[in-house]
């Protein structure tokens, strides 16, 4: 069925039809793309903040309400469970929720996600089975069966808000390398990074594609590496985008 998410006024999202009716009434604070079948949408109550849930193409809620929650993927959503500690899980596109031993979940990608448990990040696959421990102060998705790291030498502060959603915050500089599949840190960490927010590296630049990754040296330049480690264009420029097509933005100093 084709149907879209739009808003009449502020808070006021729902879902229209090819013919701009709408068939699912405008009643939710926000709401995202259907995915696999279901869309996800929120409701706001004053005082509480606004929670989160899935529904069908007919508006009916499958599942449970949940503090936040991701785009269905592959068949099954990551969730952040109603609860003070913000319990993760996913979600499978019939709603079964399965409550997962961690503070939180990153993207699915190439087969695991990243989760984070005690400040730690490591991988898991999308039945909760942890595939890589958690022992690293952040963890980016892997891309061609390798994911950037950073090690813990450089742990994490924690902190949380008045909603007690946690934060995380290093204000050193980070150095990053890649693991691959089992683990193994196959790449050196000595490529610096930007201090993130959370434990997971959500720069797309410093995953692989197509057998390089753009990187800073040390220095703060940026090239770009093999799966070898090696500068294949060494770092030289003030900024590097990915490459798509062959071709990537540039940019050197004045």
């Amino acid at each position: 069925m084709g149907s879209s998410a739009v808003g009449i006024d502020f808070g006021k999202w729902g879902f229209i039809d090819k013919t701009g009716k709408f068939v699912i009434p405008p009643k939710y604070f926000q709401a995202r793309q259907f995915h696999d079948g279901l869309a996800a949408v929120s409701t706001w109550k004053d005082g509480h903040g606004y929670t989160w849930a899935f529904i069908d193409h007919k508006g009916h809620q499958v599942g449970p309400v949940f503090n936040d929650v991701k785009d269905l993927q592959d068949g099954f959503a990551i969730v952040s469970l109603v609860s003070k500690t913000e319990q993760a899980g996913v979600m499978s596109k019939y709603g079964k929720v399965t409550v997962i031993d961690a503070w939180e979940l990153d993207d699915y990608q190439e087969g695991l996600m990243g989760f984070i448990k005690n400040g730690l990040a490591g991988f898991m696959d999308k039945s909760g089975k942890v595939v890589i421990q958690a022992k690293f102060a952040g963890v980016g998705r892997f891309s061609e069966g390798l994911a950037p790291v950073i090690l813990n030498d450089q742990p994490n502060e924690v902190s949380k808000d008045r909603f007690e959603h946690r934060y995380y915050s290093n204000d050193k500089d980070r150095f990053v390398g890649f693991i691959d599949r089992t683990g193994e840190l196959v790449i050196p960490a000595r490529f610096r990074i930007d201090h993130s927010s959370t434990p997971f590296i959500n720069d797309e630049k410093s995953s692989f594609k197509n057998g390089l990754a753009v990187l800073r040296a040390a220095d703060g330049k940026f090239g770009a590496i093999d799966k070898a480690g090696r500068w294949v264009i060494k770092p030289t420029f003030v900024q590097l985008n990915q490459f798509f097509d062959g071709l990537a933005a540039a940019r050197i100093a004045k």
